[in-house]
């Protein structure tokens, strides 16, 4: 594509790093997971919103700190 490759990379690592939508994907949610009596929606529920959330920002601000 002839473009910097570095905003492309710090995409993916922000991706890899934020997973909200279900309670497997980080260890502090398996923790609170039994002893809050959360069910498996709610990590859904509440996951879809802050991941469309941190696609904006992403989208939004990556570029201003690794521009093409």
């Amino acid at each position: 594509l002839s473009v910097n490759p570095q905003p492309f990379v710090m995409t993916t690592v922000i991706a890899a790093s934020s997973s909200f939508l279900l309670p497997i994907g980080h260890q502090a949610n398996i923790i609170i997971y039994g002893p809050g009596n959360y069910r498996f929606f709610d990590f859904v529920k509440v996951g879809v919103w802050l991941n469309l959330l941190l696609l904006g920002v992403v989208v939004l601000i990556v570029p201003l700190f690794w521009p093409f």
